[in-house]
């Protein structure tokens, strides 16, 4: 972050836009799809794309910053798909979602399919010597859009609110 004067700072954003691997862009594609549809109707297609480059950035900034892997490159738009992730859980928690578990499909309620998944990235965060997963990016990600995703749904509940007509009395 100190090179951000120099002109280098455009790696913040470019880097969202980079994947390690096809499998890494399959992954963020796929809990995209599944996660990002709902939560882009709710938002809006303009606060939503807001909200996922703020969850991208502060997903970079949360990974240079706390990461032991500081010659590791910082790739992937995760920290976004992870702030998507928790706009789903705040605004839909109860929405069953399909999971494999040892070859069984089950359907888990959103809320225990992404508790799990937020405290498995502390966890490996915490205590993984795996450095080439940006952990940190998740949690950044993830936090901020479960903090943005109160105010937006204020904004649009106020919206909705204000555009109903209410017959005279």
């Amino acid at each position: 972050l100190a090179s951000i004067g120099s002109g280098s700072g455009w790696t913040l954003f470019t880097s969202m836009f980079l994947h390690g691997t096809f499998a890494h862009l399959l992954g963020n594609m796929y809990f995209l799809y599944i996660f990002g549809d709902n939560v882009e109707s709710l938002f809006g297609k303009l606060r939503f794309i807001g909200m996922f480059f703020l969850a991208s950035l502060v997903g970079v900034v949360a990974e240079v910053f706390l990461t032991s892997a500081t010659a590791d490159p910082i790739v992937g738009a995760s920290g976004g798909i992870a702030g998507v992730m928790a706009a789903y859980l705040w605004s839909f928690p109860r929405n069953k979602l399909f999971q494999m578990i040892l070859f069984v499909q089950v359907k888990l309620p959103a809320w225990t399919y992404l508790v799990f998944w937020i405290g498995f990235q502390a966890v490996m965060g915490l205590f993984s010597q795996q450095t080439h997963v940006a952990w940190y990016s998740h949690l950044g990600g993830f936090l901020t859009g479960f903090a943005v995703t109160p105010l937006v749904l204020g904004w649009r509940r106020r919206q909705v609110a204000d555009s109903v007509e209410q017959p005279a009395s």
